[in-house]
């Protein structure tokens, strides 16, 4: 599995794109709603891999790490810390993607040892308070991959836009991902950076212990979706209207989180169409799409757990981990 892992991301000449590991969700809560949500104002100094616009003062002095056991040998995780000066945040991160060790065979199928493959990328994010409810955010990314001694590196940033209303406990988003381009590359064609835009909406309930969470996400391939769906409409008018409603629910993610003991504890699940779309075999029923998690704050520590699907049949588990420095200092 490492190896088709491997050689996926290899081969980028059949969609030119590089570094697609940027699309993979960081923490754990990120996970739990589908993998692309920016207005997770609660993920705290997480947020400076998926929008710097949401890092606020409650980020000062947060320290917090992340792992996942991928698929196979596969794992993946980061790290974050932040810092804020008045109207003024600052976080950086790190994140990486290990594909394990891999066998190495020629085209005569003779061994050439084994060899390593992973994907590193460092976040250093920025926001600042426009209005009470308005923030925007950058970060740079330098981006570097090694797979078998063979070397890429590409720069790129993330622009953000949030208004958060805490009064009605509202959160609307908007981000610029990946934007940038690759500077040197794993053989002798440049690949373009997974670029997408994503608005993402969140509101919570007084009267109900519950927030919703709508996603839309552009991706790359929504032209060819289109090219797809255009196809199909030629052929048959019913096919064509249901898959053109098909092709606006692979963009939208839908989420929910139920948050009982004073909001201590949350409880979440998210949908993304994409995901089961693409994972969904025949005459195999599967879950692939939905994301479960579960999250716990308490005093100096807050902790976060979620289990999803990436592949039919088998499921990723990333947790999340998270603390305070100040909490732990005697006052």
């Amino acid at each position: 599995m490492s190896c088709f892992l491997f050689l996926t991301l290899w081969n980028t000449k059949a969609n030119n794109r590089v570094f697609q590991f940027l699309e993979l969700p960081v923490s754990a809560y990120a996970a739990s709603m589908g993998g692309s949500n920016v207005a997770l104002i609660d993920d705290g100094v997480n947020n400076v891999f998926q929008n710097p616009s949401l890092l606020g003062d409650t980020i000062d002095n947060d320290l917090s790490i992340s792992y996942s056991h991928y698929l196979s040998t596969a794992n993946h995780g980061s790290v974050a810390y932040g810092k804020s000066w008045g109207k003024d945040f600052l976080a950086v991160g790190i994140r990486y993607l290990n594909y394990g060790s891999i066998d190495g065979r020629d085209e005569f199928n003779n061994s050439l040892g084994r060899f390593m493959a992973q994907d590193l990328a460092v976040s250093i994010g920025y926001a600042r308070q426009l209005h009470r409810d308005v923030r925007i955010g950058v970060a740079l990314k330098p981006i570097y991959s090694n797979y078998a001694g063979y070397n890429s590196f590409s720069i790129a940033f993330d622009l953000g836009l949030t208004y958060y209303n805490k009064q009605i406990d509202l959160c609307t988003s908007l981000a610029l991902l990946n934007v940038g381009r690759q500077i040197v590359a794993l053989d002798s064609e440049l690949g373009t950076m997974p670029f997408n835009l994503v608005f993402s909406i969140n509101k919570s309930f007084e009267k109900a212990p519950i927030r919703i969470h709508m996603t839309w996400h552009s991706l790359t391939d929504w032209n060819m979706d289109f090219v797809n769906n255009a196809t199909f409409s030629n052929k048959d008018k019913n096919v064509g209207i249901l898959s053109t409603v098909d092709m606006v629910f692979r963009h939208t993610i839908w989420g929910i989180d139920i948050l009982p003991w004073k909001r201590r504890i949350r409880l979440s699940v998210s949908y993304d169409h994409r995901r089961a779309r693409e994972m969904s075999l025949v005459d195999y029923r599967s879950i692939a799409g939905f994301s479960f998690g579960a999250g716990l704050t308490l005093t100096k520590f807050n902790a976060a757990f979620t289990a999803s699907q990436y592949q039919s049949g088998v499921w990723n588990f990333q947790v999340t981990l998270g603390t305070n420095i100040d909490a732990w200092r005697k006052k």
